[in-house]
């Protein structure tokens, strides 16, 4: 079995290619103050947003990794005010070196820096405590902002601050790849990424130029989803101890499965994703979103009657690591194409412009009507049947995200106690979400050993 550091960088280029594939709409509005609220619409609209933004207070960051590091004292935007180490070397760029960053990579870093500081309070109480570091890697040398302690070999970069904090740049890679990932630097978790240009290059050289292009808001959007995994990490003490469910990592199975199989599971998948979008639409009442949830848990026990105990352990545990980060970054999304977000200074000057809410939420619940459509396979179908069981919970409870976090609770599990108890559904409400072929593995099918043909669902 690879090596649980291959095993994440592996799982890092797939999130690359789900993110530049499917993460953010079209549909932009500059950034303008003083716009009025937006008018959602019957399917579009979002579920209410979370109250609890705060001001500019003062907050004390804490390394969480091990107990050991101090970030220091911050203001609301992010800037270092005490507790700065400076080493005695110091970087000196020159204005023609390939490798320094350029003024709108430096606002992109700025950028998502801010929106974390904003909004990561209202996104996931917690998350605005233990904001990690960016690791950025660009040409032949890695930058590190907002470490509370650079390992020996960052140095500060002469005369190149970030929110007068010193920018700190080492000669080569911690990461061996280019990809957006959580990556440990030193004691600390980071979410790591190339600069925009090379994050292009390497989805070009993987997909074919021109297949997909990654903007300003997409690039922010994937380091902030890389950003929740680092806190993830922060607060659990690495990988090894997360939930896992009794995760084994063996997915053999999935190859065995026939075309005929496959097919149906896709079929069950898709019915799941409908029911969730049921009980997240705009109009449904309590009672509605109650049987959605009983539809939803009755389709997902009928798929997984005849699979590998395995089969459920990986879905239950992407939903909770890669369905949080999705809704992380999906309700962050949401925040920042409001009209009332204001940018930084540096994203207002490159006139970077997000998404509406009313699309970013749109994009979400066509993503969750058919999860198909999600590039990649059978992994990524649970970033968003995850994210979206989050919402439905946000709409029902308030205390979901301490459970989640503190108990090691699996998604399902949490959405579950708040099922009406009904396990019986009349034809017609199941024929709108399967197809009358019963399900291959519901008959106690054979799964026969799957021929060359057809594209792995891994």
């Amino acid at each position: 079995m690879p090596t649980l550091s291959v095993r994440i960088l592996l799982a890092s280029l797939l999130t690359l290619l789900v993110f530049t594939l499917l993460a953010v709409p079209l549909h932009r509005q500059p950034i303008v103050s003083g716009q009025t609220p937006l008018s959602y619409g019957n399917t579009t609209s979002p579920p209410d947003p979370l109250s609890n933004r705060r001001g500019g207070e003062n907050t004390v960051f804490k390394a969480l990794s091990h107990g050991r590091g101090v970030w220091g004292e911050v203001n609301h935007d992010g800037a270092r005010l005490r507790n700065i180490k400076y080493p005695t070397g110091l970087a000196r760029l020159r204005r023609d070196d390939p490798s320094a960053l350029t003024p709108l990579e430096l606002a992109q870093i700025a950028e998502i820096r801010h929106v974390l500081t904003t909004y990561a309070a209202d996104v996931w109480p917690g998350w605005e405590t233990h904001l990690p570091p960016l690791l950025i890697r660009k040409g032949d040398f890695d930058y590190l902002i907002g470490h509370p302690d650079p390992p020996a070999e960052f140095e500060a970069v002469l005369d190149l601050q970030l929110d007068g904090e010193p920018v700190w740049r080492m000669d080569g890679h911690l990461t061996p790849a280019p990809v957006a990932t959580a990556w440990p630097v030193g004691d600390v978790w980071a979410a790591t990424t190339p600069v925009r240009d090379e994050f292009q290059a390497a989805v070009d050289d993987l997909l074919g130029e021109g297949v997909v292009v990654l903007d300003d808001v997409a690039f922010i959007r994937a380091v902030v989803h890389e950003a929740f995994h680092a806190y993830q990490m922060n607060a659990y003490g690495g990988p090894e101890h997360l939930p896992e469910f009794a995760l084994t990592g063996d997915l053999a199975w999935l190859d065995t499965l026939t075309d005929e199989e496959r097919l149906a599971l896709d079929t069950a998948l898709v019915a799941e994703g409908q029911a969730l979008n049921e009980a997240l639409s705009e109009d449904a009442t309590e009672a509605e979103i109650h049987a959605a949830i009983d539809m939803f848990l009755s389709l997902r026990a009928e798929r997984r009657a005849n699979l590998p105990d395995e089969a459920t352990a990986f879905e239950r545990s992407v939903e909770w690591t890669e369905g949080a980060a999705r809704y992380s970054d999906t309700r962050l999304m949401l925040l920042a194409g409001s009209a009332d977000y204001v940018p930084s200074h540096e994203a207002a000057a490159v006139e970077l412009a997000y998404p509406s809410s009313a699309a970013v939420w749109a994009h979400f619940r066509a993503q969750l009507a058919d999860v198909l459509t999600i590039p990649g396979g059978y992994r990524d179908r649970f970033y968003v049947l995850g994210a979206a069981q989050l919402f439905i919970l946000d709409r029902l409870t308030n205390d979901w995200q301490s459970r989640l976090w503190d108990e090691g609770a699996a998604v399902e599990d949490l959405l579950a106690e708040y099922a009406s108890g009904s396990d019986t559904f009349s034809e017609d409400a199941r024929k709108l979400y399967l197809t009358p072929t019963p399900l291959p593995w519901a008959e106690g099918a054979t799964v026969a050993k799957r021929g060359a043909k057809g594209q792995t669902l891994r």
